[in-house]
């Protein structure tokens, strides 16, 4: 079988193979008859579920007329303006520029500090280690497998200030809960500092929200709600703008960088799909489907429910420790973990990272604490 010979990434190296039935709700159905649920939502893509009819409405019509639409060029659609407008609309942004993946949105972000800045010399502060994409610069951005002398690794503010004193920093990137070091929230004063930080050194903040935003964080941008409405000057957005149904994302900014980057040829930042017509139409019916089903107000509740659950395993014993953000959640165990459940990936073998869908419900979790139950 090709599958055999196709590379596979060092984490899942000596996972089985397993040939997929179907996936439906929050489940995957193998053909073996096994089934099991998927804790992480296709790595926190899919948060109104596999098998949502409601995504795919006017995918093929909208391909079959449209084919390809290079905005950038200066072609659009009325779905591709109307889903633009969603973007910006959504976070009070002032420009935007489409990518195609979670990496991508994170090099758009990058190419906007650049492009600001007139130069790609000018160094970025990150906070390894992290998760900021799998290209070979956003690998360097996370400081997970190879590292880049333009990127100066910080573990805290002082460290940032120090950057900022010894050398020209253009950004700091960081994530608003990094899903990666297990759902670290920071405090408001925290954030007012990088703030002020930034301001002051004439730096830009740069925010990977492509793990947290569109629904996990309660919110479409997490700087409402994680970072207490301290407002970054760039953001990336992926994953889940389509529900996980097909890779679409982008990058938005605040007035002050659009302004800059507004010059004809100053910014420049191409691919073959630009945006993507499929994921277009996506976008926008996922960001229908959450506003007619009010699905930001009932996230708070899952958030709740999310809570409630690890602190009735803490009272048991069960785990020692846990992380809650949205819907977000980390379980710290006593020991590490022998069994490997719920296509979750783990930050330790004593670890279980969670994301619940924005459609969890009753089934949901009477699914979730049999599965959890059943771990220890």
């Amino acid at each position: 079988m090709a599958i055999e010979r196709e590379l596979r990434g060092f984490s899942y190296k000596n996972t089985p193979l397993k040939e997929i039935d179907r996936a439906e709700g929050w489940r995957i159905y193998y053909k073996d008859e096994t089934n099991e649920l998927d804790l992480s939502m296709g790595g926190s893509s899919f948060i109104l579920g596999y098998g949502n009819s409601a995504i795919m409405k006017g995918v093929e019509e909208d391909l079959l007329q449209y084919g390809r639409c290079q905005s950038n060029r200066g072609h659009w659609t009325t779905k591709t303006d109307y889903a633009g407008s969603i973007l910006l609309n959504t976070g009070k942004w002032t420009s935007f520029s489409w990518a195609i993946s979670g990496t991508s949105a994170v090099e758009c972000a990058i190419e906007m500090n650049d492009a600001y800045w007139r130069n790609s010399d000018n160094k970025i502060c990150t906070f390894p280690t992290t998760w900021h994409g799998t290209s070979y610069f956003t690998k360097c951005l996370g400081g997970t497998v190879r590292t880049s002398s333009r990127v100066l690794y910080c573990n805290g503010l002082n460290d940032i200030q120090r950057s900022m004193k010894n050398e020209k920093v253009g950004a700091v990137l960081i994530d608003s809960c990094s899903w990666f070091q297990g759902n670290k929230l920071k405090d408001e004063a925290w954030w007012k500092d990088l703030r002020k930080l930034c301001d002051r050194n004439d730096a830009l903040l740069i925010v990977d929200d492509v793990a947290n935003g569109w629904g996990k964080c309660k919110d479409f941008y997490s700087y409402n709600t994680f970072m207490h409405g301290v407002k970054p000057d760039i953001v990336a957005i992926g994953k889940s703008l389509a529900a996980g149904y097909t890779p679409i994302a982008a990058a938005v900014c605040n007035k002050k960088v659009a302004n800059e980057l507004s010059e004809p040829g100053r910014f420049n930042f191409n691919h073959t799909h630009q945006p993507n017509i499929a994921g277009i139409t996506m976008l926008i019916n996922t960001y229908e489907y959450i506003i007619e089903n009010d699905l930001m107000n009932k996230s708070v509740l899952i958030e709740k429910r999310l809570k409630d659950l690890a602190n009735s395993m803490m009272n048991k014993g069960m785990i020692t420790g846990f992380r809650s953000a949205g819907l977000f959640l980390t379980l710290v165990y006593p020991n590490d973990l022998e069994l490997h459940h719920g296509l979750s990936s783990q930050v330790n073998k004593n670890r279980l990272r969670i994301v619940a869908p924005l459609i969890a419900n009753d089934q949901y979790f009477n699914e979730l604490t049999e599965l959890l139950y059943a771990e220890t």
